[in-house]
């Protein structure tokens, strides 16, 4: 019985370890919309950090200030390209827009480097650079997240 227990776990291990080398070998060869989602699972966790209300609905990222108000995240990966495929030539510049329930667009931020392959580290870093200007542009417009935003206010 120990013995198949052993085998068995020695089979989900190998399974994992494969499926590691298959992330990596495929990272290179993401479609725009496999990257667009990994941005959005950082950016997410990124307004998370923030202590910020976040809602994810079908891929669709809302955030909500301190009076509860619903805002719209919108990401878009400008290329250089109309294919949906990542190639050697095609560049994607990371562009995070916020917009209220009007439709009104408040924010809009952007990377200065266009890349052709993300690793998850880059795409990490870049996240925290959009979100954190997203959050600084909409404190600059009355949009508070925090008692701590309240705090920054009352200084300026």
């Amino acid at each position: 019985m120990g013995n198949k227990m052993n085998n068995i776990n020695l089979s989900i291990l190998i399974i994992f370890i494969l499926n590691l080398f298959n992330i990596s070998a495929n990272a290179n060869n993401l479609t725009i919309d496999n990257l667009n989602r990994k941005f959005l699972i950082f950016i997410e966790k990124e307004f998370l950090n923030y202590q910020i209300k976040v809602k994810n609905e079908d891929n669709q990222i809302y955030i909500y200030d301190k009076k509860n108000n619903k805002y719209f995240v919108e990401l878009k990966l400008l290329t250089n390209s109309y294919s949906n495929q990542t190639n050697e030539n095609q560049k994607a510049i990371p562009i995070l827009k916020v917009r209220d329930n009007n439709n009104l667009y408040l924010t809009s931020s952007r990377t200065l480097q266009s890349h052709t392959n993300f690793d998850l580290l880059e795409i990490e870093n870049i996240s925290k650079i959009l979100v954190l200007d997203t959050i600084n542009k909409l404190s600059l417009k009355g949009i508070y997240f925090s008692k701590f935003d309240d705090l920054i206010k009352d200084k300026n």
